[in-house]
């Protein structure tokens, strides 16, 4: 009998991500061309390798084999590009980052340079992405290391076969228009009036929690999902909103003001990647090393003592 290999992955992106189509989301597939895959492996096997239930698809006995044997060959393909690098005497391949705006504009792209300095045989390319389709990529391997915001109350919930690393905690800050008065506690902000945020945005979170200190916040009739359109709401007078240091790092507007307050807490940033048994590839753990370097390094505005 000689086994596929693609077609191991294939089952064991079905164990890891849960299902037939979340696999297909990963290995840039079709949901029916996965399911093909999976049954020509078990022709060739003998026997069944997923068992499908309500809750998704699970694997049997034998399935549960053969994923063992894909994550074998995944960990010992690993070692071998370790060794590998580590015979040319350097560090060298490629790395794709995703990351949304604020990050690639104050984190990825002043990264550059210093991993040009640092790991000269990488390459690295930044890529922006909205979380959902970084997800996606991340685990088609499009992208390997996905920058991701969270606010500080809300835990992610790191998928099976992932693995989420501390990067750098930022503080929220109001901003409010220049005309308004500027508050020194969260009670001064009774009469504020609020942008609607997109729950996409970890920002929401922030601001749903400092209005639920309120006891009758009024809520804008406008609407943001980018911080660049939220400062321009704000410059326009339509209202008030909490956003992340880095949105407004270099802000020189006379018709907006930025304060720091006791209570609005941190939005926390996260890299994650995918936790193969034999770990990251040398050039991935290389540059997150790195990464985190520099995040362990920045200053970020507003991260001094509060306004008061």
């Amino acid at each position: 009998m000689q086994l596929n290999s693609r077609r191991l992955e294939i089952l064991l992106s079905i164990h890891r991500d849960g299902g037939v189509v979340s696999a297909a989301d990963s290995m840039n597939m079709s949901p029916s061309a996965v399911s093909q895959q999976i049954q020509q492996l078990e022709r060739e096997v003998g026997v069944a390798v997923i068992e499908r239930t309500p809750h998704g698809s699970v694997l049997t006995p034998a399935g549960r084999i053969l994923a063992d044997l894909a994550e074998t060959i995944e960990t010992e393909s690993f070692k071998a590009t370790r060794s590998l690098a580590g015979l040319a005497g350097q560090v060298t391949g490629s790395v794709v980052i995703g990351g949304f705006q604020t990050a690639i504009r104050n984190l990825l792209i002043p990264l550059l340079p210093r991993v040009a300095d640092r790991l000269p045989g990488v390459q690295v390319s930044i890529r922006e992405v909205i979380e959902k389709h970084g997800m996606r990529e991340l685990r088609s391997g499009v992208v390997d290391l996905l920058i991701m915001e969270r606010d500080f109350e809300k835990q992610l919930v790191v998928p099976r076969g992932m693995r989420d690393v501390p990067y750098a905690d930022e503080p929220w800050l109001l901003v409010q228009p220049s005309g308004d008065a500027r508050p020194t506690t969260i009670a001064d902000l009774t009469s504020t009036t609020w942008l609607a945020v997109d729950q996409a945005a970890a920002s929401a979170q922030a601001v749903e929690r400092l209005q639920s200190a309120l006891p009758d916040p009024k809520i804008s009739i406008h609407r943001y999902a980018d911080y660049d359109v939220a400062l321009d709401m704000v410059r326009a007078g339509l209202g008030s909103t909490v956003l992340p240091s880095l949105a407004v790092s270099n802000l020189e507007d006379k018709d907006i003001q930025v304060t720091r307050l006791p209570g609005l807490g941190v939005r926390q940033l996260v890299i994650r990647h995918r936790l193969g048994a034999g770990g990251l590839e040398p050039a991935h753990e290389a540059v997150m090393q790195l990464l985190v370097e520099t995040g362990d390094a920045i200053s970020l505005p507003g991260a001094g003592p509060l306004d008061q």
